[in-house]
């Protein structure tokens, strides 16, 4: 029998073109910086039982982040964006069933609903990046704008397609309504995660573009649409007033506030039913 068709070298090629984990190894963290990831093609040897040796080239398909913070990637990024795997999953610090938790990603038992709860940056001098700096321009970058992550704040893959429709707010007490419409426009079942952002057109202060206000997480079935409410407090639309030092207290300010939902962009929302004047 043809060595190559035993059951052990066919999983090992098939595991050696699908992912390449990366874990931090001790000693790796440094204060106040983003490690930086360099992966080059590697090559693996086998040998079967008679002592014939097998040398397989690796060929990422995907990457395993095992980390409690975002890694640059190094030589693995794209020009255009995006990295040269075709899948990144970030398992953060998983516990002890982040093995079997993984594989149901890596392999469609479960599909992935998850959203960056930070920015991740393209580089390891980027540090701090905050989506807050979504619209602000900087003077060290021909004053184009200081937010340019290789993965946005909320961004997230899913084994099938989401689309947010109609937007609309009301204001009920001292908490806004806000309706979010959203279909699964995929074929597989799946979570979503509907964050909800706020602008101010004009305000005293500067405030950033967009500020994430609230979210809620709906299951959607395969070609399935629902409208979702999430509430907002009034007070998450608060804003520290004064000069430079701040020392003013949080307090909600006179004026439009639109309110906005999908993905992360630099758009300022104009939809009238999504506007209210407090």
């Amino acid at each position: 029998m043809n060595p190559l068709r035993s059951s052990w070298v066919w999983m090992a090629l098939t595991l050696a073109t699908l992912l390449v984990v990366s874990r931090p190894l001790p000693g790796a963290e440094v204060e106040g910086k983003i490690k930086q990831v360099e992966v080059s093609q590697g090559y693996f040897v086998l040998t079967d039982a008679e002592n014939r040796e097998y040398t397989f080239q690796m060929v990422y398909r995907s990457r395993v982040v095992v980390d409690d913070r975002p890694v640059a990637m190094g030589s693995l990024q794209k020009s255009g964006g995006g990295i040269t795997p075709a899948g990144l999953v970030m398992a953060w610090r998983p516990g002890t069933e982040g093995g079997a938790g993984v594989a149901d990603v890596l392999y469609g038992a479960a599909n992935p609903s998850g959203r960056l709860p930070v920015s991740w940056p393209k580089l390891n001098t980027d540090n701090p990046n905050s989506y807050l700096l979504l619209t602000q321009p900087s003077t060290s970058n021909n004053g184009s704008p200081t937010y340019q992550p290789l993965f946005p704040f909320g961004a997230g893959l899913s084994y099938t397609n989401y689309s947010f429709g109609t937007v609309s707010a009301a204001r009920h007490g001292g908490s806004v309504n806000v309706r979010v419409a959203v279909s699964n426009t995929g074929g597989e079942a799946g979570d979503l995660v509907v964050p909800v952002y706020v602008s101010q057109p004009v305000s005293d202060p500067i405030v950033p573009a967009k500020r994430l206000v609230g979210f809620t997480r709906v299951h959607l079935a395969a070609g399935q649409s629902s409208t979702v409410t999430v509430t907002v407090p009034l007070s998450k639309l608060a804003i520290t007033q004064g000069d430079v030092d701040s020392t003013a207290p949080p307090s909600v300010e006179h004026g439009q506030y639109v309110f906005s939902s999908g993905a992360l962009s630099s758009a300022m929302p104009t939809n009238a039913a999504a506007s209210l004047n407090l």
